[in-house]
């Protein structure tokens, strides 16, 4: 049989000093299932069909001996199938070493026990005892033990020559892996409890922290998280092929800004340009079709503070704008109940703001249409004017 170099045949004794030769040989009819023996005593050859994929015999390598009277007993042959699949029962046990293996993969692409094993269906220890079945041994280092806050789980390899690693520390809510191998070990980066990266950034000048997270093992959304370090944080949430959403969340509460609104102090220009001229933040945000509080929330995002005074007389609301962690009011106006209706019941009366040049300017407007402005230079100097 072409491509047949050595044929292992395990046979009686009785053959020891028989002489066996197996001939290529051409078989169209048939398989041949028969004692071997009967072929031999009669100084004939025995077939072994061999077969194709769809059980059509293709040919079969004869067997045939002298000195035949040496046989005492039977010799069977039984044909091996190599066109078929593995039995199920051999699959099968196949199977724990497959996902066993799967799962360390996963951990080395940097995924945790707890998310495979939530993913599967299964608890954490579940899947440890999978890993152990495969043969993998499994060490865990609890985090009440001398490994501070930091629980380490080791997997290694049945043959002990690789282990992943993972450090999950529960302090700071993140883990990373890592794979050893040949005394050399391998760190994915740090990721948070989703099993997103994580990237931080502190800015010691302005006290800005800046933390960008990535599902680099999922759909590629990308997270940007500026804590301004006020109570003020910015959350810019762009899909990997989306547009970019922001939430801007000041103490504890949290608004969605709009898609053309820039929460840069370049982008709020306007909106101090409106209030310099006299109009309130509701005015504002009614031309702009936006609500009081997606305008408030803008001018936090890019570092103004937005205080409103509400005086015990009931009559009178300030409000003021300034740069945060700075007493300096760059714009602020003060609305009176009691004057002529005007938005949502209140009359502009008074406005603050600072110039160009650092003066702080105050503008009084009467019913009678009489402006009084008070401005104050940085060196104290009031000068008043009256039109």
């Amino acid at each position: 049989l072409m491509g047949i170099r050595r044929v292992f045949l395990s046979v009686p004794k009785v053959l020891e000093r028989s002489v066996l030769r197996l001939e290529p040989l051409r078989f169209d009819g048939p398989v041949v299932s028969r004692p071997v023996v009967d072929g031999l005593r009669g100084g004939g050859a025995q077939p072994v069909g061999l077969t194709t994929g769809d059980g059509r015999p293709f040919a079969a390598p004869a067997l045939s001996g002298s000195d035949a009277a040496r046989f005492g007993a039977d010799v069977t042959l039984t044909p091996v199938r190599f066109d078929v699949a593995v039995e199920p029962e051999a699959e099968a046990a196949r199977e724990p070493a497959v996902e066993a293996r799967s799962v360390v993969e996963e951990m080395e692409a940097g995924r945790s026990l707890d998310a495979i094993a939530e993913a599967q269906g299964v608890t954490r220890e579940e899947l440890i005892g999978q890993l152990e079945a495969a043969g993998y041994a499994v060490e865990t280092t609890a985090a009440e033990s001398d490994n501070g806050d930091v629980r380490t789980t080791r997997v290694t390899d049945p043959r002990g020559d690789r282990t992943v690693s993972e450090y999950h520390d529960f302090h700071h809510g993140s883990y990373y892996t890592s794979v050893t191998e040949d005394g050399a070990e391998t760190a994915s980066p740090v990721r948070d409890e989703r099993g997103w990266t994580v990237e931080e950034e502190y800015d010691a000048e302005t006290g800005i922290t800046t933390t960008r997270y990535e599902d680099d093992l999922g759909d590629g959304t990308v997270e940007v998280r500026t804590d301004l370090g006020n109570g003020v944080v910015v959350q810019e949430t762009t899909p990997e092929d989306g547009e970019t959403t922001t939430v801007v969340v000041s103490d504890g509460a949290e608004t969605q800004l709009a898609a053309d609104q820039e929460a840069t102090q370049e982008g709020c220009a306007d909106i101090l340009d409106a209030v310099v001229a006299g109009k309130s933040l509701d005015a504002i945000a009614e031309e702009l079709g936006l609500t009081r509080a997606q305008v408030i929330a803008q001018l936090e995002a890019a570092g103004y503070e937005v205080t409103n005074t509400e005086p015990s007389d009931g009559t009178t609301r300030v409000t003021e704008i300034r740069e945060a962690g700075s007493e300096v009011v760059v714009a602020g106006y003060a609305l009176d109940q009691r004057e002529s209706v005007q938005v949502d019941g209140w009359v502009v009366t008074s406005v603050q703001y600072v110039d160009e040049d650092g003066s702080t300017v105050h503008r009084v407007t009467y019913n009678d249409g009489k402006v009084v402005e008070t401005v104050t230079g940085q060196d104290g100097r009031e000068t008043v004017t009256t039109t």
